[in-house]
This record gives C-alpha cells, structure tokens and sequence, in this order.
C-alpha cells in the first residue's frame, strides 16, 4: 500500500492512495486521533490503517492534492555518503572503509513530491542526488541483519539536493551543504514491503529534463540497505534505528566532480527520480 501525508482543500491529513491510483482515503479523517503519518509509525498503527483502507473508497482524487513531506516528523534522518559502485572514483581518495560515510540532514532541509526546490542566495550550485529512502517503523537496538526488513515500515524516494560548493567550505563540511531549508525532496508516498521484492532487484534511474542522469540498483551498494556491523561479541547488529528514515546514497555516476557545471541546476529544470518497481518522484526547482 502506498501512505502519503498530503493537502487537500484547507486541510493537511494522511491516507492511502487507492488501488487504481486515482483516488485517496482520508485515514486523518478516520483515524482522527492519529495525528500524521509519523504518529501513525510512533504508535504503531499503521498496519490498522492499512486494513481500514483496503476496503474503503476514495474520498478525494489524487489528482487535486498537494504532497508535503511524506515524513512530517522523522526523527532521525541518516545519510549513507559514496556508497553505491563506481561512486568512489568520482573523489580524489578513492579507498574504501569498512565502515559507511554516515551524515545527517534536517527535517526542514526536505519538501514534497511537485513542490519546487530552493537555491539560496548564496549559492549557484545546486545539485541532486536520486536515493532511495528507508523508513523505520519498530524500535530496535543490535539487530540481526537477517531480521533488518522487519523494523522497515517502507520505502519511498528522495532528492537529495545538495549546495554543492558549500562541501568544501572546510575538510570535513558535509552537514552544512546538505541542509539548506527545501533544498531536497522526499516522496511521494510510502510503500510497504508488501509490495516490494528483493531491495537487490529494485531499479533506481534519475532524470534531469528527460535525460538519464542516474541509473543502478540497491545491488551495487556497499553498505546495503539491511546492512549491520559486527560487535565485539561477534554478532552482526545494526544501530539504534528508531522511526526515523535512513536515506541510502545515490547512484553511480551521479556528479562528476571535475565536471560540476555540467550537473548543476537551472530555473524550472525538472528532476525525476523514478524506481521502476511501483515509486516515483518528481521534483522541480524554481
């Protein structure tokens, strides 16, 4: 099933795309003591409001919302820097770790799916970065890889726009180039695992005005989505995740450093970021 936080008419509310993918039922209005999404994920009803929607009608069309952010309130947003094949050798230190490049972004660095992006006055390199996002939806600490796909609530898309010179201001500067206010994107909608295969079979591609800019798949990925390091005990465990998203890096090929001019945006440039296994995300920035 597919969840979106989304307006409609004066109202922002949470539902359930239906079906045919036309029209969507108002779990805000059914469940109103469930305040968004995010809630729903912190109190553990999303599987309630799933069964509440599979035989429901639909009480809007899609066509007449506006997508906000798909996660209203993450908690915690981790990034997974270089961590597709081939992304290494875009940078000067092509070695690899044993450990993923991890960084965080803010809430309000993110908009939603069709709502334009902002380059800050500070700035004209603005960029992007086609990711697929995984929300966690059960708590858990030191979990088997094995058992990893049980605590994700769902995937959807993400931009992961970035102030690309602002990277450089110092030597260890990621954090502030990637959270400037509706720099980046995420959307349009949640999907369940249900719906969703092997993540290694999963296709991701980025478009910039039509023109392929992205193309690779969760298989290539270093640090896979299921991903768990090994404590001193010998058992593999991940982190602390707990209902927040982990954003999975981009694809390869995605920025040629010595080339950044060419990958950088103009006004009213549209970017899509599609997976072709039932998500899709577009951006625009103005």
């Amino acid at each position: 099933m597919k969840f979106i936080t989304c307006r409609h008419g004066r109202r922002t509310t949470w539902g359930a795309v239906t079906q045919d993918g036309e029209g969507v039922v108002d779990l805000g209005r059914r469940f109103p003591e469930v305040a968004d999404l995010s809630a729903a994920l912190e109190v553990d009803r999303l599987s309630e409001a799933r069964d509440a929607a599979g035989w429901a009608e639909a009480d809007f069309p899609l066509s007449e919302v506006t997508f906000d952010r798909t996660i209203p309130h993450p908690k915690k947003i981790f990034c997974i820097g270089v961590n597709y094949g081939g992304r290494a050798g875009e940078y000067a230190d092509p070695s690899s770790s044993s450990n993923p490049s991890v960084f965080v972004r803010f809430p309000e660095s993110l908009t939603g799916h069709g709502q334009g992006l902002v380059r800050p006055p500070e700035s004209e390199q603005l960029d992007y970065e086609g990711e697929i996002v995984a929300v966690i939806g059960k708590r858990g600490r030191r979990i088997p890889r094995q058992e990893a796909r049980e605590h994700i609530a769902g995937l959807t898309l993400g931009n992961e726009g970035t102030i690309r010179d602002w990277l450089r201001h110092a030597k260890f500067n990621v954090t502030q180039g990637k959270n400037w206010e509706r720099s980046g994107s995420m959307g349009p909608w949640l999907v369940t695992l249900d719906e969703i295969g092997d993540f290694e079979d999963l296709r991701l591609q980025t478009r910039v005005n039509g023109q392929l800019r992205q193309d690779d798949s969760p298989a290539t990925m270093a640090f896979p989505i299921e991903w768990a390091p090994f404590g001193d005990e010998g058992q593999p465990r991940t982190h602390e995740w707990w209902r927040q998203y982990k954003v999975v890096d981009v694809p390869a090929g995605s920025l040629e450093c010595k080339n950044i001019a060419a990958q950088l945006l103009e006004s009213m440039d549209t970017v899509a970021v599609v997976n072709v296994s039932r998500i899709q995300h577009r951006f625009f920035w103005r």
